[in-house]
């Protein structure tokens, strides 16, 4: 009897000493998805200098980037319909940034104008309303693995100075249209990022290949970014670095910084590190059953104990 006392003791004592310790704060988890906008189409180091990497660098967030240059949203859409490892990135994302629907815009921008210009918007129409009609799915597939996680959809900039600025801009106008519309018939499905106001007036903001953000383009959505991610009601991340970040050097991250601050960010394209909420439900779960183990132990420990002494 002593043996088995002496025996469930030390099982008391060893679970009481080995319940695992609370998880460590983890960065929070931006997840960029869409097209060569947000991907950083080039730019000389897009993993530094896009604005996703920018405003995550600043915020101390981790930065998984999906986007993919000449995305269309057919193609977001099929993304997350297929793509296993995107749907657990997803899961763990606690901002979701998405830049889509340039692409479906300029596969048919010389039709559209052709047909504009004889007063005709069959193509136009049709476009808006496959654009539409992707994100309605795009948005309900998101949903579906991350219910709670923030949305920023950005608004489309006009890149185009000069005769094409004003036929063009009408249909960007309308483009937009769509995603303000859905706004009003579902609030609270996204946030809008006025990255088309943020650009108007601005041709510095266009590289030289006259359709994608410059350096200074993306320094500016960054900005609008970090306004936003500064505001109220978002998630804010855990004070300090992890051993996982890395310091990122880029000038144009110095041009939004606070002087004399360190901006830290992880870029990763295939790993994320764990959503907060799962690392510290994980030590919690096995804390709850270890605690759990260690009262039944107990139970049976003064169970013996009483039968030895009716004995």
């Amino acid at each position: 009897m002593k043996r088995w006392l002496a025996l469930l003791s030390g099982l008391l004592i060893a679970i009481s000493f080995h319940l695992p310790a609370a998880a460590e704060d983890q960065p929070l988890l931006m997840l960029v998805l869409g097209d060569s906008i947000a991907s950083g189409y080039g730019l000389e180091h897009p993993e530094t200098q896009c604005y996703a990497a920018l405003a995550a660098s600043q915020q101390g967030y981790t930065l998984v980037n999906r986007a993919v240059n000449g995305y269309m949203s057919q193609d977001l859409r099929s993304l997350l319909t297929f793509n296993d490892s995107l749907k657990e990135q997803l899961a763990q994302a606690q901002i979701i940034i998405i830049s889509i629907g340039g692409n479906d815009f300029l596969r048919q921008a010389d039709r559209m104008l052709e047909q504009a210009a004889h007063g005709n918007t069959h193509v136009l129409q049709e476009i808006l309303r496959e654009l539409e009609e992707n994100l309605e799915d795009i948005l309900y597939r998101i949903r579906m693995y991350n219910p709670q996680a923030p949305i920023l959809l950005q608004t489309l900039y006009n890149p185009f100075y000069g005769p094409l600025r004003e036929p063009v801009g009408g249909m960007i106008s309308q483009l937009n249209q769509v995603y303000r519309d859905y706004l009003l018939e579902n609030p609270g499905a996204y946030e809008l990022l006025e990255v088309a106001e943020a650009f108007d007036g601005h041709p510095e903001y266009i590289a030289a290949d006259h359709i994608h953000p410059s350096e200074a383009g993306h320094t500016a959505i960054a900005g609008l970014l970090l306004a936003r991610l500064d505001g109220e009601n978002w998630p804010v991340a855990a004070p300090g670095p992890t051993q996982s970040q890395t310091t990122s050097t880029s000038s144009s991250t110095a041009s939004i910084a606070p002087e004399n601050s360190t901006t830290l960010c992880t870029t990763s394209f295939l790993t994320v590190s764990p959503s907060p909420a799962v690392s510290d439900a994980i030590p919690g779960a096995w804390a709850a059953a270890g605690m759990a183990g260690a009262g039944i132990l107990a139970i049976i420990l003064t169970v013996l104990v009483l039968r030895r002494r009716r004995k």
